[in-house]
């Protein structure tokens, strides 16, 4: 039997409900749902499970259950687990509307010549040191931090969120597991650490493979390593035990050591923190035949035409070469029939046609298109999509409500970018180098173009873009 088959049991028990009357109740023949309960067949679309949790009146909770079942028994286990892993990474692109407080006051201290190390043996007792050696390193304009933990140490990435670092780097070595079977917790790892990238734009994370339970284990010496430019810091598994160094040729050593684990690591996210920076690497690459894009609003960049782009980017922050290399890149997008695949929410429309802002452009850099403007955008956008080179999918805020700020865009399994649009700490892009996550986000895009869960067909999207246009529109006659 199928967890679904066993599930769809269950409730049939629990209501105490009788095989013929259930099938009466949604139309599925009594044969065929017998089948259905001991796992010999399955339903034929999600309409009919969810016809099955009507007639068995099932509550909210209930009904998600069953239909994950469902889901899983479609597209396997593995599928269903990684793709909902990379719903919940994409969830954590939020600025956090009630900032961390870390209510434990820091432990000032200093350690002498002669005495060179100092053990705390609490937990509470190491939270106030770490707080301090931070604190007091976010003060110096040269220093640094380089850390070797896991994400579960909460208290120290709450630290390093909340404390302002401004540009002082902070390196991270993240141990993914080699194990192929720990995609999911691999994916889980990377989504803790996203509230750090999105507030501090000095971190940088590394990742490697090896055996995290085995190096940071309960059996493991102290396995996590912070270093600063004062401070060598290890702590225990459990983060209740600590030792804390400042003598010169331990903090030399253990340089060596995150440099050697450097030369053995590699950037997950390669941080672009700059947009000209970004435009620059954009211009530098072949000329894009399709591209995949998640983010609040149809993606009508790529499609601004000259008089538009050379009315709205400002001059005053872009030079006269790259305007003109941005127009040349635009006409060379339409003169090679560019394929755009573009997911977005309708209330994103609604928000690009009153306010004319585009998630993917630094406000700085250009003054707000007008409705009359956005109306020629989304003209020339219907007219692709009746030409089939543009195809728009209307998100589903109930299964997938996209975050502010946030465009994912894809160009294959390989290539995949995340920009977040900070509105305090500015542009922020993010170039994918860990392939089985940038493999687990396209995968994604392209599943939620599928699954009418997630997103409305083709045809219903646009009808529905289109109905609320002619109304926006009217509205403003």
């Amino acid at each position: 039997m199928s967890l679904f088959s066993e599930m769809l049991a269950r409730f049939v028990d629990s209501k105490s409900i009788k095989i013929y009357q259930l099938a009466n109740l949604c139309g599925i023949e009594r044969s065929w749902l017998q089948k259905m309960l001991t796992g010999k067949r399955k339903p034929a679309d999600q309409e009919q499970v969810m016809n099955l949790s009507q007639a068995l009146a099932l509550t909210y909770t209930e009904t998600q259950q069953l239909m994950n079942a469902y889901r899983i028994l479609e597209m396997g286990e593995e599928n269903w687990l990684r793709r909902n892993s990379v719903l919940k990474l994409l969830k954590s692109f939020r600025i956090d509307e009630n900032p961390l407080q870390i209510e434990t006051p820091a432990l000032e201290f200093s350690l002498s010549p002669s005495c060179s190390s100092q053990i705390f043996h609490s937990a509470a007792a190491v939270n106030r040191a770490l707080h301090f050696v931070l604190l007091q390193e976010s003060s110096d304009p040269k220093g640094f931090v380089r850390i070797m933990v896991q994400p579960q140490f909460s208290f120290l990435f709450n630290c390093l969120s909340v404390i302002s670092f401004d540009n002082i780097p902070i390196e991270h070595y993240l141990c993914l597991d080699s194990d192929p079977k720990t995609e999911i917790d691999n994916l889980e790892y990377i989504r803790q650490i996203i509230p750090l990238m999105l507030n501090c734009r000095g971190y940088v994370p590394y990742g490697y493979y090896a055996h995290a339970s085995s190096l940071f284990g309960s059996s493991a010496f102290l396995p996590n390593i912070i270093l600063t430019s004062r401070y060598l810091m290890r702590i225990s598994s459990d983060y209740s035990e600590a030792v804390i160094s400042n003598h010169p040729q331990m903090l030399q050593l253990c340089q060596k050591y995150f440099d050697s684990q450097k030369k053995s690591s590699w950037p997950i996210f390669q941080q672009t923190t700059s947009f000209e920076e970004y435009l620059r690497v954009m211009l530098m690459g072949n000329p894009i035949k399709a591209s995949y894009c998640i983010m609040d609003h149809p993606c009508v960049l790529s499609f601004l035409t000259p008089e538009l782009l050379q009315g709205h980017l400002l001059p005053s922050v872009l030079s006269p070469q790259m305007m003109q290399d941005l127009k040349n890149h635009m006409i060379n997008c339409r003169d090679l029939a560019m394929v755009t695949h573009s997911c977005f929410s309708l209330n994103g429309l609604k928000d690009l046609y009153e306010h004319g802002l585009l998630t993917e452009v630094p406000g700085e850099y250009y003054t707000p298109f007008t409705q009359k403007e956005i109306d020629l955008l989304m003209d020339i956008v219907l007219q692709l999509c009746d030409e089939g080179t543009y195809h728009m999918h209307l998100v589903q805020p109930s299964c997938f409500d996209i975050p502010p700020h946030l465009c994912l865009g894809a160009l294959s399994p390989q290539k995949v970018t995340v920009i977040f649009n900070h509105p305090k700490k500015g542009f922020l892009a993010f170039d994918v180098k860990n392939l089985a996550l940038s493999s687990a986000l396209f995968d994604f895009i392209e599943y939620i173009q599928e699954d009418e869960t997630f997103t409305l067909p083709e045809e219903t999207s646009r009808k529905v873009v289109q109905e609320t246009l002619e109304k926006l529109r009217a509205q403003q006659r």
